[in-house]
């Protein structure tokens, strides 16, 4: 049976409906037949939230599951949706050694297939792939796919699959057709809601209703769409209806396209209605009456406000105001209507009604053409936007010159010259990723040198760009330069070789370096011909690349004297510019060295990163760590035991990761924001984080931090599965050899084995970070030093390990570390007859340490010991006889046999015997070591 929309079902909405429909259909699968359920809605309309519960599904059902999707930065990176799924899977990386886009995707199917079927000879459990934004598919890998998907739900697989209706796919396609031939496929459409869908919802959220007027007014606001309805209802609240000043900031239109509708005829649709369609077209933040009225004054139409809105195409917020369009992505089709004339008058009354780079951007659109005259007006207008520190805002005014530009033909002089500007601009600026669609541009002019460099300098700080263009980037190193301006450039080139061969190996690196420092060395004291280059400061490329060969040495073994070394560098980018990209690079690199150096140069490496933060307000220009200071700077915050900063600024560093060019930065950024969510114990949250970054790990990217990443799994595996899983997954990690040199991971695994007792295999690993410690000539004692009490307690010695933990817990930089040492003495302490009081006095610091950085998942395992320990006591205690009670509390106060004789009456040999049994059944040897609080 197959469904082909959602029907309509009493008292559920569309997204509830389904969600009922998947439950279903998975209900009826089977290990010999599968299916799949393509789910199809335009962007908000309730198809990402399908998909998770899908996935939740699965993880209730214990089915083994995974998630393929795109984030935002990997939507130009031309690798098809087969060849993604090999990529973001476990079990089908191998089938993509090279990374190669564009192979065979016959090959890659068939060698696809033999991979499942391998997997569905040794695993017997069911399999759930979810796949959502793979737009990238050739017709080709389309028809592959869909035969692989046939294949596998035959085997018993099951696949969800995301489809959106504003965005259609080849592949989506592919796979509607397997709904009119497979009687296990099916095709679920979500349709925009209704009055009474959104009744409903409301009734569900709140618990009461509302009339189906206010539904349908909510419906208009949001467009029918699931995400904006729910968006809109949780921000608007009783008190918000008293406040209509904070109303105004919410947010009122969805970004949804809605169905496509007849245009309406002239007869249909006022003139007013129509000039504020095109208005709004071009204002998709909302117009208000009063700038319509001027700009219908302009344009000649009769403004009539009653008419204004028709609820059909635009419509009226009662809340704030404002004028919208009813469908927000109709725009394009709207201006595609209107007269070029009128539309240039529009932009021309617009000119006139705002401010800054708006204005700019609204005049440049009412030329008639993109002349010399006005490439001339617009290039100076951006070299002073740029001088003015407006870098963003020159792009976009550049960006819409060269699309206009574009309308006289690609080979005009005046979209070169555009084009050019641009380019440059691009490069000094932080590298906004929005623009790197231009790559294009700047490939239909590479026989031109001065292009092919702009377009080389876009191709390698791309995502995974940095691999793709090495043959192009030696091919334009090859040869002698051709004048001044050429031989920075190629200096510049031989820079980007560098940085991707950092991500390849010793050998690329060596060979990148020797090419790359007797480039800028000839280049000291030099200044370019053209303007554009002349902000490129070769002393300062070579100091920033004798910064990173340092850290490649020290990462390497070579750390005799590191630690003098990095306070030089550091110095000597103090001595460059403020606004030095270099001298930020520089700062993070030398910090990143010292702060690997042991817990006594934690305050010397912040001090460096918080000069180098100083300096990053005043720079405009790309940086290449700027990711890594992120990193550094949170990892010295949580080592100082300052989590609460730590959390204040992770947000903004997750979000700047995927804005920058710093590849390892995506893994690690993600797993920290993970690690710090699972010990507050905000379990499902943090697995959604380790999911982002394991997605970005997809070609193992080595890196500051990156050992994050198993680390996080690992205690997340310890939360839901126990620590023998936790164990097995750092096991697995510690041989890749990213991680060879980890601390990290090792002292996790000394932490979990330790737990459980079992500290003769804790040794070897603590010898291990001996050793590595001693390569890295680590100064005074680090984070790791109290897990050294694993080799007196892999010999029994109870006063060795007690004084290395109660070492630790005073010598602990941080809460954290110290609170993990008194949960360790606590758990020895139990362990250990006539040790309770003891033991409660450390769990009560190991809980106060905890509750002090937050985390509260190590707090209620401390207080989950705790309770075992009462337990325990409880059952001895509950064990003693009445006779045996009184003997052990008088005993407990310091009273001799003879003296409990005769308060209890009893004889001295009865005394002495009761004594023996209480001190046998509580587990002490002694009456010193009787508990105090005997009952």
């Amino acid at each position: 049976m197959r469904e082909f929309y959602v029907p309509a079902v009493p008292l559920l909405t569309p997204v509830e409906s389904a969600e009922r429909l998947l439950a279903d259909a998975f209900s009826q699968t089977s290990p010999d037949q599968g299916t799949l359920i393509t789910f199809r809605g335009m962007p908000g309309a309730g198809v990402d939230r399908v998909l998770q519960t899908a996935l939740e599904y699965a993880r209730e059902h214990e089915w083994l599951d995974f998630f393929v999707t795109l984030v935002p930065w990997e939507h130009d990176v031309p690798y098809s949706a087969l060849e993604r799924v090999c990529l973001k899977m476990v079990g089908l990386r191998h089938l993509l050694p090279d990374l190669v886009p564009d192979r065979d995707p016959i090959e890659l199917g068939r060698r696809v297939l033999q991979a499942l079927d391998a997997h569905f000879d040794v695993d017997d459990r069911t399999m759930l792939m979810v796949f959502d934004h793979l737009e990238c598919c050739d017709p080709m890998s389309s028809v592959v796919f869909r035969y692989i998907v046939m294949r596998a739900t035959a085997r018993g697989a099951n696949f969800v699959l995301g489809d959106s209706l504003a965005y259609p796919i080849d592949l989506g396609d592919e796979l509607r057709q397997m709904v009119y031939t497979e009687p296990n496929a099916h095709l679920v459409i979500l349709p925009e809601w209704s009055a009474e869908d959104i009744v409903t919802y409301v009734g569900h959220q709140v618990g009461s209703g509302v009339a189906v007027g206010e539904g349908e007014r909510i419906r208009q606001l949001t467009g029918g769409r699931y995400e904006a309805v729910r968006l809109y209802l949780n921000n608007v609240s009783e008190d918000h209806l008293e406040d209509l000043g904070r109303i105004r900031t919410l947010p009122t239109v969805t970004s949804a396209r809605m169905p496509p509708a007849p245009w309406p005829t002239d007869g249909e649709l006022s003139e007013i209605t129509r000039l504020a369609a095109e208005v709004c077209a071009l204002q998709p933040d909302g117009v208000s009456v009063q700038k319509l009225k001027l700009v219908s004054n302009r344009v000649g139409v009769t403004f009539t406000s009653e008419s204004v809105a028709d609820g059909g195409v635009v419509i009226m917020n009662s809340l704030t105001g404002m004028l919208h369009l009813y469908d927000p992505l109709s725009a394009p089709d709207i201006l595609e209507r209107a007269d070029p004339e009128r539309v240039r008058i529009i932009h021309s009354g617009l000119a006139d009604l705002t401010f800054g780079n708006e204005s700019r951007i609204h005049e440049l659109l009412s030329w008639p053409e993109i002349d010399a005259v006005a490439v001339a007006k617009t290039l100076e207008t951006a070299a002073d936007l740029e001088d003015g520190g407006y870098g963003q805002e020159t792009l976009d005014l550049l960006d819409v010159a060269i699309e206009r530009a574009q309308e006289s033909g690609f080979g005009n002089g005046e979209y070169r010259a555009l084009l050019r500007k641009f380019g440059h601009v691009f490069l000094r600026q932080s590298s906004p990723l929005q623009y790197q669609g231009r790559i294009s541009d700047f490939a239909k002019f590479t026989d031109d040198a001065e292009f092919m460099f702009i377009y080389l300098w876009l191709r390698t700080v791309k995502a995974h760009g940095r691999l793709d263009a090495r043959d192009a980037r030696l091919a334009y190193l090859e040869g002698p330069p051709e004048n001044i301006d050429h031989e920075f450039m190629q200096a510049e080139v031989s820079r980007m070789e560098l940085l991707s061969a950092l991500q390849t190996g010793p050998e690329a690196t060596i060979a990148a370096v020797q090419d790359t420092v007797p480039r800028y060395a000839a280049l000291v004291g030099k200044t370019p011909d053209n303007p554009e280059l002349r902000w490129i400061d070769p002393g300062a490329r070579l100091l920033f690349i004798e910064a990173l060969v340092f850290v490649f040495g020290v990462s390497a073994g070579n750390v005799a004297g590191s630690s003098d070394e990095a306070r030089q560098l550091a110095q000597q980018a103090r001595a460059l510019p403020d606004d030095s990209t270099e001298a930020v690079d520089v700062l993070t690199l030398a910090a990143l060295v010292l702060g690997g150096r042991g817990d006594r140069f934690v305050d010397e490496a912040s001090e460096i990163i918080l000069e180098a933060k100083r300096r990053l307000k005043k720079v405009s220009r790309t940086m290449f760590v700027r990711g890594q200071l992120d990193v550094v700077d949170l990892d010295l915050t949580i080592r100082r035991g300052d989590w609460q900063e730590a959390r204040a600024n992770i947000d903004e560093a997750f979000v700047r990761a995927f804005d920058g060019l710093d590849m390892p930065t995506r893994i690690a950024i993600p797993a920290l924001k993970a690690w710090l969510l699972a010990a507050e114990g905000h379990l499902d949250e943090a697995e959604r984080y380790l999911t982002v970054a394991k997605e970005a790990d997809q070609y193992r990217y080595p890196g500051y931090g990156i050992e994050m990443l198993p680390v996080t799994e690992s205690q997340l595996a310890m939360a839901r599965k126990g620590p023998q899983a936790a164990l097995e997954l750092l096991e697995a990690a510690t041989p890749e050899p990213r991680y060879l040199g980890s601390l990290r991971i090792r002292g996790a695994r000394i932490e979990i084995l330790a737990a459980m007792g079992r500290f003769d295999e804790a040794l070897p690993i603590w010898q291990e970070i001996e050793q590595i410690e001693a390569a890295l000539a680590f100064e005074g004692p680090s984070e790791y030093s109290w897990l050294g009490a694993v080799e007196p307690a892999s010999r029994g010695d109870i006063h060795g390990t007690v004084a290395i933990f109660e070492r630790g817990a005073r010598e602990a930089r941080s809460s954290f570390t110290a609170a993990k040492c008194h949960l360790a003495l606590a758990n020895l302490y139990a362990r250990v007859r006539g040790q309770r009081d003891l033991a409660r006095e450390e769990f009560a610091a190991a809980r106060e340490g905890f509750h002090e950085v937050g985390a509260t998942a190590y707090i209620a395992d401390a207080e989950a010991q705790v309770k075992r320990f009462s337990s325990e006591n409880q059952r001895r205690m509950a064990e003693l006889t009445r006779r045996e009670i009184q003997v052990a509390r008088l005993a407990a106060r310091g009273w001799r046999n003879k003296e409990i004789a005769r308060e209890l009456n009893i004889g001295v040999a009865t005394v002495a015997f009761h004594m023996s049994n209480a001190l046998e059944k509580l587990g002490v040897s002694k009456r010193s070591e009787l508990p105090s609080d005997l009952e």
